[in-house]
């Protein structure tokens, strides 16, 4: 997990660097692998839900993450199902069902993850309930 997470932050970087000096190959370079590779890592967290579910987190008491009450709710109010949640995620949380964004895998949404609601929504179409505390660090 932590290496995926290195691998992501270091895309980032990469394009970050390519939009900052005009490479624009570098930059298509870039888009067209973290396409490759994000598409990889949500349909490895999509096809392992059920064992993701059972992962045990010594830092919440040793709870399962299906005992975990946190992922993204949507409020259809709000919602214009715009998609930009589904494109932010890399954990492949929501996804569309008839046409209408549904957060269909609840249990791979990072413990304590806002990042959908910052970077992603801009219609204040997602909550999440309120943070939880950790018992231990890790």
């Amino acid at each position: 997990m932590k290496k995926i997470k290195q691998s992501m932050i270091l895309n980032m970087e990469i394009k970050k660097i390519a939009e900052k000096l005009d490479l624009n190959e570098l930059k298509e370079a870039y888009v067209e692998s973290y396409k490759n590779l994000r598409a990889y890592h949500i349909s490895t967290y999509q096809n392992f839900y059920e064992a993701i579910k059972e992962i045990q987190y010594p830092e919440y008491d040793n709870l399962k993450r299906e005992d975990i009450n946190w992922y993204p709710q949507i409020d259809y109010k709000k919602c214009i199902n715009c998609k930009e949640c589904i494109n932010f995620c890399p954990k492949g949380v929501y996804t569309l069902k008839n046409d209408t964004v549904i957060v269909e895998y609840p249990y791979s949404c990072v413990i304590n993850c806002t990042g959908c609601v910052s970077h992603a929504c801009n219609f204040g179409a997602i909550s999440f309930p309120k943070k939880i505390k950790k018992t231990i660090d890790i």
